[in-house]
C-alpha cells in the first residue's frame, strides 16, 4: 500500500430512490420508496481492497457487474463502447465519454477520493466518474435479474496522487 497516496473508489448504484449501504463484498437488497424490496447486487472485480493499481496514476481498470430485477429497473438505455477523442460517441455502441451521469446506466455513481478539480469537468473527489465507462453490455438476462457488466479503462490520471490503493465501499 502506498501511505498516504491511497485512492479509495467508492461506486453506488440506485434504482429508483434506492438507499442502503454494504462494505467491500457481496450483493445487498435495497428498499425503494414504496418500501418494496428490490434486490440491486454489485460485483467489484477491480480494484480489489488493498490493490495497488495502476502505473502513474493510470493504467488500470474499474471492473464491476451489476444485478438489477430488470433492464428498466437499471435504467440501461443501451450497450456502449466509448473512449476519448476518437472513441467518444462512436459506431458500433456509441455512448457520451466525460465525467458525470452514465447516458447507458445512470443510476451508477462512480467517485474517486483523489480526483483533481484543475482539470476541465472535474470539481474534486465528488465529481461522477461513471460516464467515463468505456464498456457496458448486458451479460445475462432471466425473468427475475438483468445483470450489466461496466468497465473503465483508467487511460489518464484523474487524481492528485499517482497509484491507487484499493478500498472499495459499495453503497447501493
Amino acid at each position: 500500500m502506498l501511505a498516504g497516496k491511497a485512492r479509495r473508489v467508492l461506486v453506488t448504484t440506485g434504482a429508483l430512490a434506492a438507499t442502503a449501504t454494504a462494505v467491500v463484498s457481496g450483493s445487498v437488497a435495497v428498499a425503494d420508496s414504496d418500501s418494496d424490496d428490490t434486490p440491486v447486487g454489485l460485483e467489484v472485480f477491480s480494484p480489489r481492497g488493498g490493490d495497488n493499481a495502476g502505473v502513474g496514476g493510470r493504467g488500470w481498470f474499474v471492473d464491476l457487474a451489476v444485478d438489477y430485477p430488470s433492464l428498466d429497473a437499471a435504467g440501461f438505455s443501451g450497450p456502449q463502447l466509448s473512449g476519448p477523442a476518437a472513441h467518444d460517441n462512436t459506431a458500433p455502441f456509441p455512448g457520451t465519454f466525460s465525467p458525470g451521469r452514465d447516458d447507458r446506466l445512470p443510476g451508477l455513481v462512480v467517485l474517486v477520493s483523489t480526483t483533481s478539480a484543475t482539470q476541465p469537468g472535474f470539481s474534486g473527489p465528488g465529481t461522477n466518474l461513471a460516464n467515463l465507462f468505456n464498456t457496458t453490455g448486458v451479460t445475462d438476462r432471466t425473468e427475475d435479474v438483468a445483470q450489466i457488466w461496466d468497465t473503465w479503462i483508467v487511460g489518464a490520471p484523474a487524481g492528485r496522487r499517482h497509484g491507487v490503493s484499493a478500498e472499495p465501499a459499495r453503497r447501493l
